[in-house]
């Protein structure tokens, strides 16, 4: 057994990581409302974008069907229009019952699987999304995505 983390074509050691908990926004099958949650994350010691952290979206999701990610941009109200960046992670499953925490947002999405969204980072792949202004920007960055209209590929 190795100790160490892998990566195609890289190899960080778990000597040069540690572990950050993240705060992200979790639209389950079942639940009636979105809800927030901690989701473990590798960080290696000098994060880059060559070598970013690693959330452990599996935990949530499940690893029994294919987790796709998309980026979304959202422009934040107010007088400096700043623009935020999210990641989000979904599944899709057209055997399963339509998402009910998505059908809950002011315009309902008929998904069918599950939705996590994370805060793009500034230097890093990503962060914790905190306060309720950037929560209410994650709903949004969920609603621009198009799950709507179709799965994403």
């Amino acid at each position: 057994m190795t100790d160490s983390l892998s990566a195609p074509g890289r190899s960080t050691s778990i000597q040069d990581t540690k572990a950050l908990f993240l705060v992200a926004l979790h639209f389950p099958l079942q639940a009636g409302k979105a809800r927030k949650l901690l989701i473990c994350t590798v960080v290696p010691k000098g994060e880059t974008p060559r070598d970013p952290c690693f959330p452990a979206v599996g935990v949530i999701l499940g690893t029994n069907e294919h987790i796709y990610t998309c980026s979304v941009e959202v422009l934040a109200d107010g007088p400096e229009n700043q623009t935020h960046r999210f990641i989000v992670f979904y599944k899709y499953n057209p055997s399963r019952p339509c998402n009910q925490a998505l059908k809950g947002l002011t315009s309902p999405i008929p998904w069918k699987g599950e939705v996590l969204v994370l805060k793009a980072g500034e230097r890093g792949f990503a962060t914790s999304i905190s306060g309720i202004e950037e929560t209410e920007l994650a709903h949004r960055a969920v609603r621009n995505t198009g799950l709507s209209r179709r799965p994403l590929r």
